[in-house]
């Protein structure tokens, strides 16, 4: 799923008369899309479109438990700082076209990417609706196989439990192209991974083989940022018998240097990559937020909790058919496609309902459905959710991913949805609490 820019080169060759030859050459773009070759079509045991699949096998070579830090994943380096904590997410693969490398045409415009540099070929394509995306190119993250089943952006589940080589093993990764959401020419598996219904990476077919065979397509993934020096204490190896590919491009000339890892470019751009004019828009952070409200009925607000940003969250004690709510004059959500919630979950998963309402209510969508993502805060979890859900309701299946970007729903047009509802789905009180609430 590449987007990418021509990338220009001068070579200059200076000789030892004192003169200098310069040569430019422009490499074009064709425009073609890395394809996903995985997960597709509904098909829980296999890639996309693939009827003969292999299934998966438990004898995977797990080695402890994915969900807490001390399931075998590796820790921090002895005298340098701890990373930050593992996030939770999942990963495709790209870089093994028959007609291309798609690596060294990267919207990043790193050009040529030699084996021998920093990381090699070991290097992602980030989401465009990601909360990092912004200044991304050049990034490094730790990433890890993590055993899980999820949903595709469709609703279709895949198990993934039994398909990592090691799960106590890790790779870092740069980022040096984008996943868009937005891509016509391969729209729907660019809406099926790349629209922020969860954290996800595009993994270099050279990276993910390191954690998973190719044939699974799509892996459950731990990930978190990294000095792109950052050596893991139990790097995953290279396979036994690695996807070969097209012939790698030549040597490097003599003359042109390797890449270094300060090697930072600007903030991917580029006609392919969705267009998002608004930068990430808060509405509840610590406290409500300009042009926002807070508003319950049948619930008592319970001050003093912390939550994950530090400051206080919007906590009630919510009774039967009651709810929390944050309203406004709409607008907010043009041009957005998912929004970040964080739930305080250390007493188990509320059971709660989450609606969009402007003029007309939206569909309906219950909390247990969704998937949290990376570590807890405070004893807060955090959900990513996509906007498109909520013209469907809890029918999470007949999911239909937009164009590029939220259209509305319920008979609402983007700019006139203005309510977020959380609304008590049990037969009793409960005690719900929510902060960090963003539009991106």
């Amino acid at each position: 799923m590449s987007s990418m820019g021509s990338t220009w080169r001068i070579v200059c060759l200076c000789m030892a008369i004192g003169w200098c030859a310069v040569f430019v050459s422009a490499d074009g773009s064709d425009g073609s899309l890395r394809w996903f070759n995985g997960g597709g079509g509904g098909n829980s045991e296999g890639p996309a479109g693939d009827s003969h699949a292999p299934k998966a096998e438990s004898g995977g070579s797990d080695h402890g438990s994915p969900g807490d830090a001390s399931g075998g994943v590796p820790g921090p380096q002895e005298g340098k700082s701890e990373p930050s904590a593992w996030r939770i997410g999942r990963a495709t693969y790209y870089g093994d076209e028959p007609w291309a490398w798609s690596i060294h045409e990267g919207s990043c415009g790193y050009g040529d990417i030699w084996e021998d540099e920093p990381l090699g070929w070991d290097v992602a394509a980030l989401p465009d609706v990601h909360y990092e995306f912004a200044g991304s190119c050049g990034k490094c993250y730790e990433v890890a196989c993590n055993p899980m089943g999820f949903n595709d952006n469709y609703g279709n589940h895949l198990d993934r439990n039994n398909v990592c080589q090691d799960s106590s093993k890790s790779v870092v990764v740069k980022i040096t192209d984008t996943c868009p959401c937005n891509y016509a020419t391969n729209s729907y598996s660019n809406k099926r991974w790349c629209c922020g219904d969860m954290d996800h990476f595009d993994l270099s077919i050279w990276a993910f083989e390191k954690l998973a065979e190719k044939k699974w397509g799509v892996i459950g993934l731990k990930y978190r940022p990294v000095p792109c020096d950052y050596e893991p204490s139990n790097p995953a190896p290279k396979p036994q018998h690695p996807h070969h590919g097209p012939p790698p491009p030549e040597p490097r000339p003599w003359w042109l240097p390797k890449k270094q890892n300060d090697q930072v470019h600007p903030t991917p751009s580029s006609p392919r990559i969705s267009p998002h004019p608004k930068e990430p828009r808060s509405l509840f952070h610590g406290g409500i937020q300009n042009g926002w409200f807070t508003k319950q009925w049948n619930a008592k607000k319970v001050p003093g909790w912390t939550g994950p940003s530090g400051g206080d969250a919007f906590c009630a004690q919510v009774y039967p058919h009651g709810a929390i709510g944050l309203e406004s004059n709409g607008g907010d959500f043009w041009g957005r496609v998912s929004m970040e919630l964080w739930f305080r979950t250390d007493d188990g998963v509320p059971d709660v309902k989450l609606q969009l309402a402007g003029y007309k209510e939206c569909g309906m969508l219950e909390l247990k459905d969704l998937q949290p993502t990376g570590d807890k805060v405070n004893g807060f979890s955090r959900y990513m959710v996509y906007l498109g859900l909520f013209d469907f309701g809890a029918h999470i299946k007949r999911v239909v991913a937009f164009a590029s970007e939220f259209h509305g729903c319920g008979g609402n047009d983007a700019g006139s949805v203005k309510n977020l509802y959380i609304r008590n789905n049990a037969e009793k009180e409960q005690f719900i609490c929510v902060d960090k609430v963003t539009l991106i």
